[in-house]
């Protein structure tokens, strides 16, 4: 496993990180039991970064990491979460709210403390209130949108440590495709689904060209991968230390490049 320096935050984390979002039971419903073991999973890989939030599963994945975390030496990995989203409309930044969250996340969590704790979603809330020391996005590196490559650059000179989320597109860039609820256009999910499509040909697996693809851009700190599976949390540090496939990568692009960085709104209009 390789780690990488995370901005200012003297943190050096694992290039592949875990996302707790599934042990939410955010994309299905979970076995409690299977999620703790895919923690455990994790960190004997060599995963040493851990992100979460009380909004995942609506306080479900904070409870089950911390039980996977329970005896779990705290020297062993990296702790973030969020704080100021709780519900799919229900946001909160204030300083006594976010206070509370920490507090109330620290006990599900079973932790005495967080090594990083960000704001959920800052496009719904006002920018003004956000303090600037890691940055947090997801589907904005990944083969179908690398725009975050731009900034990159940017972030790393002025010290801001980068986390790059959801390599896989949340769900647009694997063979099963998105699910029902995702933001992206019909043009964008057609274009993955044709990438994927062509992948199966080569007798290829388009999220093993996505997560290795994610890990390689020097400059972004770690990538979070989320899943309470086991096994596919052991694939998918495979294929982060397995070798980039440049000439299918080379065809996928060409598949993606009608959509390229193609987004969806998120949160306020000037925010936008």
């Amino acid at each position: 496993m390789e780690y990488r320096e995370l901005g200012k935050t003297g943190l050096k984390v694992s290039v592949l990180s875990f996302g707790g979002s599934s042990l939410g039971s955010e994309f299905r419903e979970i076995d409690e039991g299977e999620g703790i073991r895919t923690v455990h999973a994790a960190l004997e890989l060599g995963i040493n970064y851990i992100d979460c939030s009380p909004y995942y599963g609506r306080t479900k994945a904070e409870t089950v990491l911390g039980k996977a975390l329970k005896g779990i030496p705290r020297d062993k990995y990296f702790l973030a979460t969020k704080v100021g989203r709780y519900d799919a409309g229900k946001f909160d930044f204030s300083a006594k709210r976010v206070t509370a969250s920490v507090d109330e996340s620290l006990a599900r969590l079973n932790v005495d403390y967080l090594d990083v704790i960000q704001c959920h979603d800052i496009e719904f809330g006002d920018l003004d209130q956000i303090v600037e020391d890691t940055i947090l996005s997801y589907c904005h590196y990944e083969l179908n949108d690398d725009s975050l490559a731009d900034l990159a650059s940017h972030l790393k000179e002025k010290g801001v440590g980068i986390i790059n989320a959801s390599p896989l597109g949340m769900g647009l860039l694997t063979e099963r495709g998105a699910p029902a609820w995702h933001p992206a256009g019909v043009s964008i999910k057609a274009a993955c689904r044709r990438a994927a499509e062509r992948c199966c040909v080569w007798g290829k697996d388009l999220k093993q060209l996505a997560i290795k693809f994610a890990v390689s851009h020097p400059d972004i700190a770690t990538t979070l991968v989320s899943t309470a599976n086991p096994q596919h949390i052991r694939s998918n540090v495979q294929w982060a230390e397995a070798p980039l496939d440049e000439e299918l990568l080379a065809e996928v692009l060409k598949i993606l490049r009608p959509i390229h960085s193609r987004t969806w709104p998120s949160g306020r209009p000037e925010n936008n």
